[in-house]
């Protein structure tokens, strides 16, 4: 999961970053490639940060500590999650949650199902995936994203989701 800070200010990207990655949150400013996995945006104004996911947005008053301010993202982190049919998916915690049973996903399962999900039902071709979660090039000749949705569907068939993932021509989009 990617936070993105908007702020000028190095010494606060700084130790959030510290702060963050210790708790395996991958870190990235403004001046960086804004990725469409990023799920939290931190915004530097005048009088307060505000802390956004979503259309949920919460202001911490300045001058703020960087726990502070830490436990905010990783709490919005922890309860971020997708409906799918019959469950719920928490990228941050690469969990699965149906009624009867959870599921675990690796950290690539987790990245893949949350890039698709994260496309608002749009199709993401194989090598935007490869490029996305792995990071390779196009051109890169590899069966990774093919072997990797086969075992997330098996996982996902287990709680009753096998068509969570559909394929369409090289591509994949997800189907809620």
């Amino acid at each position: 999961m990617l936070v993105v800070i908007n702020s000028g200010q190095k010494h606060l990207q700084q130790a959030l970053q510290q702060v963050l990655e210790l708790q395996g949150v991958a870190f990235i400013t403004s001046s960086d490639d804004l990725s469409a996995r990023a799920v939290v945006l931190i915004k530097d104004e005048a009088s307060c940060y505000q802390v956004c996911l979503r259309d949920d947005s919460t202001a911490i008053q300045k001058p703020a500590r960087i726990d502070e301010l830490a436990k905010v993202i990783v709490t919005k982190l922890n309860n971020f999650c997708y409906d799918l049919a019959a469950a719920k998916f928490y990228p941050w915690r690469r969990l699965v949650v149906a009624e009867k049973e959870n599921l675990t996903l690796t950290e690539k399962e987790s990245e893949v199902l949350h890039c698709l999900l994260s496309s608002a039902s749009k199709s993401i071709h194989k090598k935007d995936l490869l490029k996305e979660v792995w990071g390779y090039s196009e051109d890169a000749e590899t069966s990774t994203v093919e072997a990797h949705i086969y075992r997330l569907r098996n996982k996902l068939a287990t709680l009753g989701l096998a068509d969570v993932i559909i394929t369409e021509e090289n591509s994949y989009v997800a189907g809620r």
